[in-house]
C-alpha cells in the first residue's frame, strides 16, 4: 500500500510531468546518481555492465518495457479504487466514483486473485461500512461475483490475507473509541469477526497455515487460530484469550514476523531476538538475542525469510558495535559478525540469517523501506538532500547485492510524499510491508505515488536499466498484485 515518488525536475502539475517527460524522449536521460547509478555504471544491471555498459532506455523503450510486465495495478485516488496493467492501460473504477462511498486499504491477495479493501459511505457514522472482496478471471478481469462483509463501526486502517487467501485480519478503532484497537478476523461474504481488543496490536500470519501472531499492549507476544463461526464456534475475544501467551517482550513496542512456521522475529530489550515457539519435547517457547541493536527498532524480513534489514537509534555519544550473537539455533547461522556504527548514526541495515553477515545499506537511515519479491533487492526512501523530515523532497533508494558479493545502489529522481503515504502508510510501513507490495512481481520495477501542488501521481520505475520513470495514472497510493495482466487496450500502451 505503501508508496510514493515523482519526478522533481517536473514543476506543479501531474500533466506537466508527463508531457515533460515525453518531449525529452530523444535526449532526457536521468542524472548522475539516479536510477541506474552514475555515467558508465549501473550497479542493479551488472549483467549489461559486463556486456559494455549499462542499459539506457529512451521513455518509448520505457513504456513498451513496463507493458510487458506482469501483474496489475491498484491505484487509489481519494475515494476512488481502480485497477490498470502496469502501464496505466485497461483501467477499471471498482468503488467511490460516483462519491456515495469512499474506499481505502486495498490488498492483494497473495495469488494476486483477489482484491481486498475498506469500503464506506460519508456522513452515515459507520453504519454502511464494508469489507469488499472483488475477484478477478484468469484474464485479469473482475468479476461478476463481489464479495461484501459488513463491518459496522470504525473505519478500518489495516487488512491482511493469510498464508490460503482464506481470510484476512483487520485493525481499526474499537467501540471505545481512542486508546483501544479491535483486531478482526474476516472470511470474505461474512461479516466481520471481532477476535480481540488491545492498545496497540502489531500482528502477522504464520507462513504455511492460518495462525496469527500478534505483539499486544507492548508488552505480550500471542499466538492463535482465528475466531469461527457456525456450530462451535469461538467467540472473538476468547479465542486470543485462549492463545499461547509467549511471554513478555520488552524495550521497543514493534512489528513482529514468522521467520519459519515455528519461529518468530521480535524486538527485545535493545536487541532482534528469535521466539521459538513450544513444539514437540520443546515443552517451553524460547527467547534468545541474535543481533544487539540501539531501541526503538524497526524491522522487516525478506519474503524467502533469509534476510531482515533493520535500523535503530544510537543516542549514545560515542561509535558502537552492531554485533550478532555466536550461539543462536536453526534456522539462524552461527557464526558472528560485526560492524562499527558512529555516533548518532541511524543507519539501515541487513542481516543474512544463513550467514550472519551484516552489510550497511544506508548510513544516515530510511524513512521506509521494501523487500522485492526475489528477495535480492531492497527499496528504501529517504530524504533527498539536507534537512530532512516528511514535507521535504524525498528519493526511493534501490540496494542489491550480486553473487560475486558487490552491492550496488541506485535512486529515483526527488519528488514530494503523498498525502496518503505520509499521514497514512509511513508511520506504520513496517507492518504494511507485510501486506502490500509496490514491486513488480519479477523484481524489475516499482510503482510508487507522488504529489504535485494538491494532485497525486502513480508512476513506474524500472530498476534494471538507466530509464525516466513512466506516469501512469493520477493516484495518491498504489500497490503491485501478482495475477493475471488483463489485455492491452485497442490501440496499445496508454499510459496517463
Amino acid at each position: 500500500m505503501v508508496v510514493c515518488a515523482l519526478v522533481a525536475t517536473a514543476c506543479s502539475l501531474p500533466a506537466e510531468l508527463a508531457e515533460s517527460v515525453r518531449e525529452d524522449e530523444a535526449t532526457e536521460t536521468p542524472a548522475e546518481g539516479e536510477v541506474g547509478g552514475s555515467e558508465g555504471d549501473d550497479p542493479l544491471d551488472r549483467s549489461a555492465e559486463r556486456q559494455g555498459g549499462p542499459l539506457r532506455l529512451t521513455v518509448q523503450e520505457t513504456a513498451e518495457r513496463i507493458a510487458e510486465l506482469g501483474g496489475q495495478l491498484a491505484i487509489g485516488n481519494g475515494p476512488e479504487l481502480k485497477v490498470t496493467r502496469p502501464d496505466g492501460g485497461a483501467a477499471t473504477v471498482l468503488d467511490g466514483a460516483d462519491g456515495a462511498s469512499v474506499a481505502a486499504q486495498p490488498v492483494w491477495s497473495n495469488e494476486g486473485t483477489s482484491l481486498a479493501w475498506a469500503s464506506s459511505r460519508p456522513g452515515v457514522d459507520g453504519a454502511g461500512a464494508s469489507v469488499q472482496v472483488q475477484p478477478f478471471d484468469e484474464q485479469g478481469q473482475p468479476t461478476d461475483e463481489r464479495l461484501e462483509s459488513a463491518a459496522p463501526g470504525f473505519p478500518i486502517f489495516y487488512l491482511a490475507w493469510d498464508a490460503a487467501d482464506e481470510q484476512l485480519a483487520s485493525l481499526r478503532n474499537g467501540p471505545n473509541g481512542a486508546g483501544q484497537v479491535e483486531l478482526g478476523s474476516i472470511v470474505p461474504g461474512s461479516p466481520l469477526q471481532p477476535w480481540a481488543y488491545g492498545a496497540p496490536f502489531f500482528v502477522a500470519w504464520a507462513p504455511e497455515d492460518a495462525r496469527l501472531a500478534a505483539h499486544v499492549n507492548a508488552r505480550a507476544v500471542w499466538v492463535a487460530d482465528p475466531p469461527t463461526t457456525g456450530p462451535g464456534a469461538k467467540p472473538g475475544a476468547e479465542s486470543l484469550a485462549a492463545g499461547d501467551v509467549l511471554g513478555a517482550v520488552t524495550g521497543t513496542f514493534s512489528v513482529l514476523d514468522w521467520i519459519d512456521d515455528q519461529s518468530l522475529l521480535v524486538a527485545h530489550d535493545g536487541f532482534l531476538a528469535l521466539l521459538t515457539l513450544a513444539t514437540g519435547t520443546n515443552t517451553e517457547s524460547r527467547l534468545q538475542p541474535l543481533v544487539a541493536v540501539p531501541d526503538p527498532i524497526e524491522f522487516t524480513i525478506s519474503p524467502d525469510r533469509t534476510k531482515v534489514a533493520y535500523q535503530g537509534v544510537s543516542a549514545d555519544a560515542g561509535a558502537i558495535t552492531v554485533s550478532t550473537t555466536s550461539n543462536p539455533s536453526p534456522p539462524i547461522s552461527g557464526r558472528t559478525d560485526e560492524i562499527q556504527i558512529g555516533p548518532n548514526e541511524r543507519s539501515l541495515l541487513v542481516l543474512n540469517f544463513q550467514t550472519n553477515e551484516i552489510e550497511i545499506v544506508a548510513r544516515d537511515g530510511a524513512v521506509a523501506w521494501e523487500w522485492s519479491p526475489d528477495s535480492e533487492r531492497l527499496a528504501w526512501l529517504a530524504p533527498a538532500g539536507p534537512g530532512g523530515g516528511v514535507r521535504s523532497l524525498h528519493q526511493w533508494n534501490f540496494w542489491t547485492k550480486d553473487d560475486d558479493g558487490g552491492t550496488g545502489t541506485a535512486s529515483t529522481q526527488a519528488f514530494t510524499l503523498s498525502r496518503a503515504v505520509e499521514s497514512t502508510y509511513l508511520p506504520f510501513f513496517v507492518q504494511y510491508s507485510q501486506s502490500v507490495t509496490r514491486w513488480s512481481p519479477d523484481s524489475t520495477a516499482f510503482a510508487y505515488a507522488a504529489r504535485f501542488g494538491s494532485d497525486g501521481q502513480v508512476l513506474v520505475q524500472l530498476v534494471n536499466a538507466v530509464a525516466l520513470p513512466l506516469p501512469v495514472s493520477e493516484g495518491d497510493v498504489v500497490t503491485w498484485g501478482t495475477g493475471p495482466t488483463p489485455p492491452p487496450p485497442a490501440g496499445g500502451v496508454s499510459p496517463a
